[in-house]
């Protein structure tokens, strides 16, 4: 663990020296209102149109139709292949 320790330390300490040589060479700006306003217009969330909405519950729908027809035919094949194997035990007998 003191190994550990030392080599936290001696990272804080490395951190430390770069933020105050970085805290000398960058100076803090503010920004211009109109590059605010834009870029706050550009990121704020449009409401999609329900066209979009119903696209996705178009394909919703139809995946769970699909998964219904799919696990009907499962069960299907399923119950023939179980009568196909009463009926040939019934030959062989």
């Amino acid at each position: 663990m003191g190994v550990a320790k030392q080599f936290a330390d001696a990272s804080k300490a490395r951190l430390a020296s770069l933020e105050n040589r970085l805290s000398g060479i960058m100076k803090p700006i503010a920004p211009r209102r109109e590059f605010v306003n834009g870029l706050n217009r550009r990121i704020q969330t449009v409401p999609r149109p329900t066209i979009i909405d119903r696209v996705g519950q178009i394909h919703f729908i139809l995946l769970i139709v699909a998964g219904i027809l799919s696990l009907g035919v499962l069960f299907a094949v399923l119950m023939r292949f179980l009568f196909g194997l009463g009926r040939s035990g019934q030959r062989q007998a």
